[in-house]
């Protein structure tokens, strides 16, 4: 009788042990995930306003890619730092599919390319502060919850900033 509550107790013991490392790496490869995702947008949103401060015809579509850049940029440290510290190494490079969208916005030219940055950004910006605000909320790493709120402000005040009327004149 002895052996076989300790044979259960071991057993026991081991699938609790094991639900722990899964439940660990469970919330590693989702804090990486999140992270690479975050990244991969906010180089994305980073690039997109570079190239608008160089090609906008409006002052107006200039000004905002300022503001964007300097915002991205201050992210990308922050998120830099915080992979940094979690050991998650992030790319340096978008994505195929993000790279076709920049081209995409690149190909445009006056007018039509002030359009296609701004739709662009704003449907990158609602779908991203919609993705950082469920990080913010409900994510796993407090860490990654601070970054994810901080940022979640900033990405609503650019979606405020896009639809605003001097960003459409």
């Amino acid at each position: 009788m002895k052996p076989s509550i300790l044979a259960l107790f071991l057993a026991a013991a081991t699938i609790t042990a094991s639900s722990v490392c899964t439940a660990q790496q469970n919330a590693q490869e989702n804090e990486t995930t999140a992270l690479a995702r975050i990244s991969q947008a906010n180089l994305y949103e980073l690039e997109a306003g570079k190239l608008a401060v160089q090609m906008a015809d409006g002052e107006d579509i200039k000004d905002l890619a300022w503001k964007e850049v300097r915002d991205h940029e201050l992210i990308n440290r922050e998120l830099t730092a915080l992979a940094a510290a979690k050991n998650i190494p992030l790319a340096s490079k978008l994505t195929p599919e993000l790279q076709q969208r920049l081209d995409r916005i690149k190909s445009a030219s006056g007018r039509d390319f002030d359009n296609a940055y701004l739709n662009a950004m704003i449907s990158s910006h609602k779908s991203e502060e919609q993705f950082l605000a469920n990080e913010a909320t409900s994510g796993n790493a407090s860490d990654l919850k601070s970054f994810a709120t901080r940022t979640d402000a900033i990405f609503k005040r650019h979606i405020a900033a896009l639809h605003s009327d001097d960003a459409k004149e």
